[in-house]
């Protein structure tokens, strides 16, 4: 019995050697075709209560707000959620070490390069995404407000 339970240990630890499931991976599996809420904010930081992020699969992403609709591309390094943002120069504008990350929530301790400041985010899964795709969600020209009227009758879609 002794040599049987030695040999399966001995199997398994083999098994999980050559994995090549990584803790990034396993983070980006949480993370990715999920719609995240911000829940809390630190003070000062560019990003606020009810904000959306939505992570897709093919590693892009949309940020939405009142006032706010920024895309670009996200992965994860290290441990670190790292993005950026299209049409801006430079690599990664944002590293955030993710201290928590579970199936519905996770917190982003954010070093944002683009702002030169520090800041918290705490978010929670709002709902998948599964069979939304990234390009579905970008903003279409008739979607921008020419006038002041029109800003306050646009309706954007949420999946």
């Amino acid at each position: 019995m002794a040599k049987k339970l030695t040999l399966f240990l001995l199997l398994l630890t083999a098994a999980f050697s050559f994995s090549s499931c990584t803790k990034d991976d396993w983070s980006e599996f949480l993370i990715e075709d999920n719609a995240w809420v911000v829940t809390k904010a630190t003070y000062g930081a560019p990003y606020q209560y009810g904000d959306m992020f939505y992570f897709y699969y093919n590693h892009r992403f949309v940020i939405e707000g009142p006032d706010l609709y920024e895309t670009g591309s996200w992965r994860v390094q290290a441990g670190r959620l790292l993005i950026h943002f299209d049409g801006s120069p430079g690599d990664v504008h944002i590293e955030a070490p993710i201290p928590v990350l579970h199936s519905w929530r996770m917190v982003l301790d954010c070093i944002d390069y683009l702002f030169n400041m520090e800041y918290s985010l705490n978010l929670e899964r709002d709902h998948s995404l599964n069979g939304y795709s990234y390009y579905s969600r970008q903003k279409q020209p008739e979607d921008t407000p020419t006038d002041s009227v029109a800003a306050d009758t646009v309706k954007v879609d949420n999946p």
